[in-house]
């Protein structure tokens, strides 16, 4: 029986194993020295955005800051993890501005799928920038490991997409209140006033 046990685990250990695909890319982010100049209106001062080739932009509540993103095809929903390796930092030098109190020591990646049509595809999303006592700084070069878990997506039923209701059996009552406030509904009041059966 130990034995069974045993093997068991190690094949469901094996099946997690192989069900997930792992890779690493390396990536150099082109920084661009001079960098955007952001206008603005009512008199107020310009702002400087920090800026490389590809870089993405469109967070509201921190719009100076950009985004490194990447995406690739998979196989189906399903779960990313994702690892900074190897990273190489140089100093940025950029007028200090209020969204960069938003920026944490060390650059944390967030990896998520997104469907489109019937095609899923792995996101991989971060600011490459961090500070530290002497300022800011920008990542230049890194690795990027990547692994990918399929999950079970919770599909829709039903020709209109809806889910079969879990009241869909059973009596329903519903309960007329004639006052505001707080009205106490306990197993007594149930059964012995609404003579609802247990």
């Amino acid at each position: 029986m130990k034995f069974l046990f045993t093997t068991l685990i190690g094949f469901l250990s094996l099946t997690y194993v192989f069900s997930q695909n792992s890779f690493t890319i390396s990536r150099a982010i082109e920084w661009v020295e001079k960098p955007l100049v952001h206008d603005l209106s009512n008199g107020r001062k310009t702002r400087e955005l920090a800026n490389f080739k590809g870089a993405v932009y469109g967070n509201s509540q921190t719009p100076t800051l950009p985004y490194f993103t990447y995406q690739y095809p998979v196989t189906s929903y399903g779960r990313i993890s994702v690892e900074i390796v190897n990273a190489q930092y140089a100093p940025l030098s950029i007028k200090a501005d209020i969204d960069h109190a938003s920026l944490l020591d060390a650059v944390e990646p967030r990896g998520f799928v997104t469907q489109e049509r019937d095609k899923y595809f792995g996101n991989i999303k971060f600011i490459p920038l961090r500070k530290t006592n002497n300022g800011l700084e920008k990542l230049t070069q890194f690795d990027l490991k990547i692994t990918f878990q399929p999950l079970a997506k919770v599909t829709l039923r039903g020709p209109t997409g809806t889910r079969e209701s879990a009241l869909k059996d059973g009596d329903i009552y519903k309960v007329s209140v004639n006052e505001t406030g707080m009205v106490k509904m306990d197993y007594d009041f149930l059964k012995n006033q609404l003579k609802i059966p247990n």
